[in-house]
């Protein structure tokens, strides 16, 4: 995970996440239909051009539910055609502060 350490204790985690390699075929409402249907949802931001998204949640805890369920039992949701019709699976790490 990309949580960072503060000397002692948990790692912090971030209410925000970061998706990389996201295919410039994907439309904001397709994230939006993603990350909607988990508690504390809050927007998307997504900077197609780049490649990345960032989605915010009201908190770190809904975020890492999120983060957990995308990279296990519903990684595939994160499967995306791009332009070539081939499948990338874009990769989601705790943003940074």
């Amino acid at each position: 995970m990309a949580s960072v350490y503060h000397g002692h204790g948990e790692p912090e985690k971030y209410k925000i996440l970061f998706l990389e390699k996201v295919p410039k075929s994907v439309r904001a409402d397709q994230l939006d239909d993603i990350f909607g249907r988990y508690l504390g949802f809050v927007e998307v931001r997504l900077i197609a051009e780049k490649g990345v998204a960032f989605i915010e949640f009201y908190s770190d805890d809904y975020a890492a539910f999120a983060l957990n369920d995308l990279r296990g039992p519903n990684a595939s949701l994160l499967g995306f055609k791009d332009e070539s019709g081939a499948t990338v699976q874009t990769v989601i790490t705790f943003g940074k502060k």
